[in-house]
């Protein structure tokens, strides 16, 4: 709540964003993964009521 954070969607998108930061971070096999365009992390939350994704964003080739 100190970064401005009120709903539970935005909480929900800086959680998906800081995994798979600390993702990267701490799995050297990851990232040397990402790299070498081997493998993206796609930050992603879904929407239970509409049935909805919604792209938060993503670290590595998502071939857009």
């Amino acid at each position: 709540r100190k970064d401005g954070l009120s709903r539970i969607d935005e909480f929900e998108a800086r959680h998906v964003e800081e995994t798979g930061t600390k993702l990267l971070q701490r799995s050297q096999v990851v990232a040397d993964a990402v790299k070498a365009n081997k493998l993206a992390l796609v930050y992603l939350t879904y929407k239970l009521a509409d049935g909805r994704v919604v792209l938060h964003g993503h670290v590595g080739d998502i071939g857009e």
